[in-house]
């Protein structure tokens, strides 16, 4: 109830709105940081695979099929 009582009081005050708005920023920002790091944390294992493979097949250290 103090917790509804508080966001009213902020809804109509003029730092309350500005304080939902950066909330609302800060909201956007980490969803967009999340997506990125997703996004980015694909191609860098895919990157690091390729890597490994380069490694692996130019030392012999792979599992042969012979």
């Amino acid at each position: 109830m103090a917790c509804t009582k508080t966001l009213i009081r902020l809804w109509h005050d003029e730092w309350g709105v500005t304080s939902v708005e950066y909330a609302l920023l800060l909201a956007l920002v980490a969803v967009a940081g999340i997506t990125a790091f997703a996004s980015l944390s694909t191609e860098v294992n895919v990157i690091v695979e390729h890597g490994s493979d380069a490694l692996r097949d130019a030392t012999g250290m792979g599992c042969s099929s012979h």
